[in-house]
């Protein structure tokens, strides 16, 4: 059973968790945020993991390593609330009598458990940035160097398409790491600084979760129209120019459909474009060199999805932003 199920289980048997049982689950998906409460969750390294079986490979291929070595990719635990843990649970557990000499590691550190698009080098320059400008905001009583390099990261925290609730946990370990040891004066004026960074991350979260909700209805009005328009077009030429009109605005920048001809068993199958959408069309190609030889866009992965058995044909289609690329089967009777 998967947590999110143990989740509903243990509702309908009246318990609630964590008061009455505490919860932790594998493989952190994105559900795992939106259930209520939050769920503790381990986050299996999927994408280092795939990057390195890749790796290796290519070295071996090329042969430019022997015996492969074996690697261990950590998993990483990804505290919220179905553990009973509280908010600050992960920022207690590091410490903060040996943390200032590395305060911006451990800042990027708590910022990476969220995080899932950042690359952990622009975490630390971006921390490292953060701590200067706050120890320095706090000495000369001028917060501004500091909210400066909080917008900054949101920006690009925000380019990457990752959460912004990921700094909330860094700016918590921010100031337990400050706090000891300042007058009273200084206390007083890092709090402020405190409060107002963590504004910036709610309203940067808003704003995301608001613009998501917006490009939603948009895609669902577009996929509308579209489909209208599809049921009453009964010639295939009429086709193309209904979907490059409504799938750009839906994120799909790309399409191309084909069609096998021949025994789609044969090694000599080939295929023959029939649509394309935001490219140019290629001219026949064998089916097992796709994609086929043809000005595709640079930099995008335009996978293939097949028919189902006895049909005909296969659609790529490629979403623009990042780590958005998508397959979306077709087929020809």
């Amino acid at each position: 059973m998967s947590a999110l199920g143990a989740m509903r289980a243990l509702r309908d048997k009246g318990l609630r968790i964590p008061e009455d049982v505490a919860l932790v689950g594998f493989d952190d998906i994105r559900d795992s945020r939106a259930v209520s409460p939050p769920l503790t969750t381990v986050r299996h390294p999927t994408f280092a993991m795939g990057y390195g079986a890749v790796t290796l490979l290519l070295d071996r291929l090329a042969r430019r390593s022997g015996t492969p070595e074996l690697v261990r990719v950590p998993a990483r635990l990804i505290i919220r609330r179905s553990c009973g843990c509280g908010p600050d649970a992960t920022v207690s557990s590091a410490g903060t009598s040996d943390v200032p000499e590395g305060l911006a590691a451990h800042v990027a550190a708590e910022v990476a458990r969220e995080s899932r698009h950042a690359p952990p080098d622009l975490l630390v320059a971006q921390c490292s940035r953060l701590v200067d400008a706050f120890t320095e905001g706090v000495k000369l009583n001028n917060a501004a160097p500091f909210l400066a390099a909080m917008r900054e990261a949101l920006r690009r925290c925000e380019e990457l398409d990752d959460d912004p609730h990921a700094w909330q946990a860094g700016i918590s370990l921010l100031r337990g790491a400050a706090l000891p040891g300042i007058t009273e004066h200084e206390r007083r004026h890092a709090e402020l600084m405190v409060d107002h960074a963590r504004v910036m991350v709610a309203e940067r979260t808003r704003r995301q979760a608001t613009r998501a909700l917006v490009r939603q209805e948009m895609v669902t009005d577009q996929i509308g129209q579209m489909t209208a328009e599809l049921l009453t077009t009964l010639d295939e030429a009429q086709i193309g120019f209904v979907l490059e009109a409504h799938l750009p605005a839906m994120g799909v920048q790309h399409l191309l459909a084909v069609r096998y001809r021949g025994d789609e068993d044969e090694a000599d199958t080939r295929s023959e474009p029939i649509l394309a959408c935001g490219l140019a069309a290629p001219g026949p190609f064998l089916t097992r060199q796709f994609p086929p030889a043809a000005p595709l866009p640079q930099r995008r992965t335009i996978p293939p999805c097949l028919a189902p058995p006895g049909r005909g044909g296969f659609h790529g289609l490629s979403r623009s932003g990042r780590r958005q690329s998508r397959a979306a089967g077709g087929h020809s009777p």
